[in-house]
C-alpha cells in the first residue's frame, strides 16, 4: 500500500469510528441539532428550487442527513466510509462507496451537488473540487460548506485536533483566500456566507455542549443567531467565522 492509500485508509478508519457519534449525538443533541438545522436550511436556500427536482449528489454524505431535509429528492450519497453509508441507508436510497478525489460517475451527471464538511478531510481538496466540476452538469449548482481558520476557531480546533478522536492527519482549516481561490479556479462563485460566530457556542456544539449552562434558553439562544446575522454584515470581521458556505455553478 502506497503512502496515499495509507492516508486514505486512516481517514476511512476515523470516519467509520465516528459514525456512531454522528448518528447518536451530532444531529440529535438539542442545541447541536438546532444549529445544524439552521445551517442546512441556509445551504438549501442557495439552490434554485427547480434544480432540487433534478439529480443531486451528496458528496461525502456521512450518515445521510440531507435525505431528511429532501425526502422526495433524487439523491445519490457517496462516502469513503462503509459505516457512514450503513447509517445513511434509511435516509438516502442510492449509496455509493467512493473516494471524493476520484468519483465513479460520468461527466455531467448531476444538477446539484452538496459537499458539506468534505474538503477539509481530503489530502488534495483541489482534486475533490475538480471532480465536482466534472460530474456537475453545465449550469448545475453546487454548495460547499467547510471549515475556516479564524480568531474564533483557532484554539478550540487545535484542542480538538490534538485529542485526535474525530480527526485524521488530513484534517485542515482553510484560510479564507485559500478555499475561495480553490473553488473559484474551477467554478463560478455566486455567493459566500460566513457561518457561525456566537451561535456556534465556543465551537463543536455536538462535542462541547455549553448550551446546557445557558439560562433562559428560549430567549437567549435566538439572540445568538440574531447577533450572528449582524456580524455577517461587518466587513473584515465577518471573515472571522467558524465556517464558510460557498455557492457556485458550472459555466
Amino acid at each position: 500500500m502506497g503512502k496515499e492509500e495509507e492516508i486514505k485508509a486512516r481517514e476511512t478508519a476515523v470516519q467509520d469510528k465516528v459514525s456512531d457519534y454522528y448518528e447518536e449525538q451530532r444531529y440529535r443533541l438539542p442545541y447541536s441539532k438546532q444549529w445544524h438545522d439552521w445551517n442546512m436550511k441556509r445551504m438549501l436556500g442557495l439552490i434554485e428550487p427547480e434544480k432540487l427536482k433534478g439529480k443531486i449528489l451528496d458528496d461525502g454524505c456521512g450518515i445521510g442527513i440531507l435525505g431528511e431535509y429532501l425526502p422526495e429528492a433524487d439523491i445519490v450519497g457517496s462516502d469513503i466510509s462503509p459505516e457512514m453509508l450503513k447509517k445513511s441507508a434509511g435516509r438516502i436510497k442510492e449509496l455509493i462507496l467512493a473516494d471524493s478525489e476520484n468519483l465513479p460517475f460520468p461527466d455531467n451527471s448531476f444538477d446539484v451537488i452538496f459537499a458539506r464538511s468534505l474538503l477539509h478531510h481530503l489530502p488534495h481538496p483541489e482534486k475533490g473540487i475538480a471532480e465536482c466540476r466534472r460530474v456537475l452538469k453545465p449550469g448545475g449548482q453546487i454548495v460547499f460548506q467547510d471549515t475556516l481558520m479564524s480568531v474564533f476557531s483557532y484554539i478550540p480546533r487545535k484542542i480538538a485536533n490534538w485529542q485526535g478522536e474525530h480527526f485524521s492527519e488530513t484534517h485542515k482549516n482553510f484560510r479564507h483566500q485559500e478555499i475561495v481561490g480553490l473553488v473559484g479556479k474551477e467554478l463560478k462563485i455566486e455567493k459566500i456566507i460566513y457561518s457561525g460566530y456566537f451561535s456556534y457556542l465556543l465551537g463543536f456544539p455536538d462535542i462541547f455542549d455549553v448550551s446546557r449552562f445557558i439560562p433562559f434558553k428560549k430567549a437567549l439562544i435566538p439572540m445568538l443567531y440574531w447577533l450572528d446575522s449582524l456580524v455577517e454584515k461587518i466587513p473584515i470581521i465577518k471573515k472571522q467565522s467558524w465556517g464558510i458556505i460557498i455557492a457556485a455553478h458550472k459555466e
